[in-house]
């Protein structure tokens, strides 16, 4: 059975790219996404003045929406550190896969081919008589 060239096996390295992305996007989403009751927070100082008896019940919601911050990022952090090391296999692995391919075949040069001199190139070639 013949072997299988790097662009035969291109699509499907595109689609396990494609399902990697989407489920690091996917992850992002749910992570960032804010619970429903905490989307609104008030700026007014007059309403926390006013709730004296509940101080130990808003300082632990605060405590609370921190502890969930910071898990957020960390789980984000992860998650991008996951996903860039999954990027970095995947390239690694088709690189490995193209230089196991070998190089073209090129017929070798002649035996003494650093005696002959270089072919003059016409863009390097200094004014001529017909310029002048």
């Amino acid at each position: 059975m013949a072997r299988p060239t790097a662009r035969s096996q291109r699509p499907e390295i595109q689609k396990r790219t494609t399902g990697i992305v989407f489920l690091m996007l996917a992850l992002c989403w749910i992570l960032v996404l804010p619970e429903p009751g905490n989307c609104q927070e008030t700026a007014d100082p007059s309403i926390s003045a006013q709730a004296t008896d509940g101080d130990e019940e808003l300082s632990e919601k605060e405590r609370e929406t921190r502890i969930t911050a910071g898990l957020a990022a960390v789980a984000g952090i992860a998650t991008v550190g996951i996903g860039l090391i999954a990027i970095t296999l995947i390239w690694g692995a088709r690189l490995r896969r193209q230089n196991r391919m070998g190089l073209p075949t090129a017929s070798p040069p002649g035996e003494n081919w650093f005696l002959k001199h270089p072919r003059p190139d016409s863009s390097n070639a200094g004014p001529t008589d017909k310029d002048e």
